[in-house]
């Protein structure tokens, strides 16, 4: 959105780190030409959980925590975050809501699962304001219930999402091994954009795929363990990922079982999360146009996931993260040298509706 423009290329960096590190509505969002779809299959939601009756964690079975799906099954999600970062002279606030639904259309030889994600409905507000004096710079604003916001070209990066269902294919422990059906929502894009060469069609494909598709499933999956969980019901994982082709993302993250509930004659588990990472810069091309290093990098988090024992589906999950990044920064051509930092926090709700 236009509203990033104000924002430091350190500070998105940022923000896109979290998304990567992290692994850690009501009907009337839902567009009309969805409203006929019948109930999902998950047979209890994120609100059922209130007050849940609290069972040994003995008994619960949590040797092998994995996705068992059913094909037909249907999960429909809400998903809302809030971040906020910026320099020393402006902050950036955006807050989201998704609503999206998703459906298990197969289940291959080898196990793995086809699923089908559709995006519901869409709101996005992004502000900028200066750090100094509180006023407004920028704002941008997008529902996808306004008629209008649905008919104008300058939302179709958002329009173009609605109602498309693609194919994501994930294994047992919720990784994605492969995605297909993106392009009918770089087709809609492209057809509103003459500008945009058609050759951009592959590149614009990958984008959407890792920054929407991709984003919103690690967000919702829980990072399954790998073995038997160990004697205080825990487990840690860790991983790294480069991000944009010039930080390296690590982090390691803690998982506990705090309890386990019965709702609806399912065992859920409550799962808590504790997160700490770092940020380091990987080699630039000799010819790029600027030399960057690292002076600090923090990344810490915590989480809290409620999951179901016997399919593995996410019923709620939140994350808090929270980011600093401080560089310093020197164009070649010019020789000028800036130090630039960057302070972002985000928080990050899953919810199942159905």
């Amino acid at each position: 959105m236009e509203a990033y423009r104000s924002v430091s290329v350190v500070a998105r960096l940022a923000i896109l780190a979290c998304i990567t590190l992290i692994a850690c509505n009501s009907s009337s969002d839902k567009p009309a030409e969805q409203a006929s779809e019948s109930t999902g299959t998950a047979g209890v939601t994120a609100a059922d959980t209130t007050g849940a009756k609290v069972i040994a964690i003995e008994d619960a079975n949590l040797d092998s925590l994995r996705l068992r799906f059913e094909q037909g099954d249907v999960y429909r999600y809400r998903v809302t975050q809030l971040s906020e970062g910026g320099s020393d002279s402006v902050v950036a606030t955006t807050k989201t809501k998704h609503v999206y639904t998703k459906r298990i259309k197969a289940i291959r030889s080898d196990g793995s699962y086809e699923v089908g994600m559709r995006f519901d409905s869409i709101q996005v507000k992004a502000t900028v304001r200066s750090r100094q004096t509180g006023k407004v710079l920028e704002e941008q604003e997008y529902r996808s219930s306004d008629t209008a916001m649905r008919k104008d070209v300058k939302y179709i990066s958002f329009n173009a999402l609605l109602g498309e269902e693609i194919t994501i294919l994930t294994n047992t422990r919720g990784q994605i091994q492969e995605m297909s059906g993106v392009s009918s929502v770089v087709n809609r894009i492209l057809a509103a954009s003459p500008n945009v060469p058609k050759e951009y069609a592959a590149e614009l494909s990958k984008q959407i795929e890792m920054s929407v598709y991709a984003t919103f499933t690690e967000q919702e999956y829980l990072r399954f363990p790998t073995t038997k969980l160990d004697s205080t019901n825990s487990w840690v994982m860790s991983t790294s990922a480069p991000v944009m082709n010039l930080f390296m993302a690590s982090n390691t993250v803690k998982y506990h079982v705090a309890a386990v509930k019965m709702v609806k004659d399912r065992k859920l588990a409550d799962i808590e999360a504790t997160m700490n990472g770092t940020i380091t810069l990987q080699k630039l091309p000799p010819d790029a146009p600027m030399k960057v290093s690292l002076s600090r990098s923090v990344v810490k988090g915590s989480g809290r996931a409620i999951i179901d024992v016997a399919k593995g589906f996410t019923v709620y999950k939140q994350n808090d993260v929270y980011t600093t990044v401080a560089a310093n920064v020197r164009i070649v051509a010019s020789g000028e040298q800036r130090n630039v930092s960057q302070e972002t926090t985000m928080r990050y709700t899953v919810e199942l509706l159905r």
